[in-house]
């Protein structure tokens, strides 16, 4: 009874996801299987050394994906820039930035991503929410690869 319950309570956040889910493009996946959508937010995105661009970033269950927006749509469209697969990076907050979340790689050849919310009234709240759940995805993620219940996706778009 508990499960029908959630599942019934959990549709119109499904259909509301779905408005962005299925505006993004270029995504060398399928999109529906992305899952819940966690959290989204314009960002100033930096890759490495290269200078930031803005970008609307998602994140998903153990996947941060950064898209570029063109909200010059109705809907707005999202165009795939890159998904970074979570476990695959730690996260930090900047030492001098502490609006800025640092994902630094786990395995040499990847790259490192700085992001800085876009909106500078809210970016202690956004970075520090967003933070609680890259965090919390994570360990949930650690813990499903414990107990071998995590599938591992490895196709070429995700980093």
């Amino acid at each position: 009874m508990q499960k029908a319950l959630e599942l019934t309570l959990g549709i119109p956040q499904r259909v509301h996801d779905l408005v962005y889910t299925d505006n993004i493009q270029q995504y060398p996946g399928d999109t529906s299987k992305l899952g819940r959508l966690i959290r989204h937010d314009s960002f100033e995105v930096a890759e490495g050394d290269e200078p930031s661009k803005e970008r609307y970033v998602f994140l998903f269950k153990n996947k941060l994906m950064i898209t570029d927006k063109n909200d010059r749509t109705t809907p707005a469209t999202y165009t795939h820039c890159a998904t970074i697969r979570l476990d695959k990076y730690t996260v930090t907050t900047h030492t001098l930035h502490e609006d800025t979340i640092i994902l630094k790689p786990k395995e040499l050849g990847l790259p490192q991503f700085s992001l800085k919310p876009k909106d500078l009234g809210t970016a202690e709240y956004v970075r520090k929410a967003w933070m609680k759940d890259i965090t919390e995805e994570q360990e949930a993620y650690g813990e499903w690869r414990y107990l071998g219940l995590g599938k591992h996706e490895n196709n070429g778009s995700i980093i």
